[in-house]
């Protein structure tokens, strides 16, 4: 399984317009939603809202992977935004968040998505492919960056 694969040009977001947590995941949300494969939006932020519950997922270094598991979607979906002045995310370094993968994915589908968590955690736990992401200009130089990020790590 490729990241680079589940990531589509429309869910990908350039110009964050969130500065918190809710807003984030409700801006992300929209945006996610215009995806086939979501079937309910309400209970996808309702689903999102309650894992932060368990504890923020503003992972620090500028990086935070809202993710859920719910049956408001038919598989897993991956979104992408940046967010050039960063939103406070409650991030566990409490320092503002730049770079967001929302990720959902039914309950069935356990493995792969532990898999595309994983995936993220170790590519975006290196410096350099955080920066690579925040001066990508472009959907396609996203898909592509992380692309070839996946093929050095021989992630896949």
């Amino acid at each position: 399984m490729h990241l680079s694969s589940l990531i589509k040009k429309e869910l990908v977001l350039l110009e964050l317009k969130a500065q918190n947590k809710e807003e984030v995941i409700r801006e992300m949300a929209e945006l996610i939603s215009k995806d086939k494969r979501i079937k309910d939006k309400d209970r996808l932020i309702q689903a999102m809202f309650e894992r932060e519950e368990l504890g923020t997922t503003g992972i620090g270094n500028g990086l935070a992977i809202p993710h859920a598991r719910t049956d408001a979607v038919k598989d897993i979906v991956i979104a992408f935004a940046k967010s050039k002045e960063g939103a406070d995310f409650e991030s566990m370094d409490k320092k503002p968040a730049n770079l967001f993968f929302m990720v959902v994915g039914p309950q069935e589908k356990n493995k792969e998505y532990l898999r595309v968590m994983s995936i993220l955690a170790r590519l975006f736990s290196k410096e350099e492919n955080r920066q690579t992401l925040m001066r990508a200009t472009t959907p396609k130089e996203i898909i592509k960056s992380v692309a070839k990020m996946e093929e050095e790590e021989n992630l896949g």
